[in-house]
């Protein structure tokens, strides 16, 4: 693994629609709590939108899948619930679901 130049990172995020997306119990390195405090240390031109939306239930069906921060300028971050590191095989029906609703560019609410 190797690290990212921020500006890489940064260009991405502000010309394409971007999403980030780990699961609850993931223990490696790139897991919640990391991601998480590289996006809010990260200077993007949709980071002041971004840190204002709150945490929300995203649901699949009338079932809690996690939790969604964003959905501004293209961008949002999601938390998988009853998921590791691999999230289209620990929560197939969700992944399906965050996926889809990416690409077609639906809400999570």
């Amino acid at each position: 693994m190797r690290p990212i130049n921020d500006t890489v990172l940064v260009t991405l995020m502000e010309n394409y629609q971007f999403m980030f997306y780990s699961g609850q119990f993931d223990g490696s390195a790139c897991n919640f709590y990391a991601t998480k405090r590289m996006l809010d240390a990260l200077e993007w031109k949709g980071k002041d939108a971004y840190m204002k939306t709150e945490r929300s239930v995203w649901k699949v069906g009338s079932a809690a899948a996690g939790y969604f921060k964003g959905d501004v300028a293209g961008f949002s971050f999601l938390l998988v619930s009853n998921s590791g590191h691999l999230v289209p095989t620990d929560q197939p029906e969700n992944a399906l679901d965050m996926i889809s609703r990416f690409i077609e560019k639906q809400p999570f609410d």
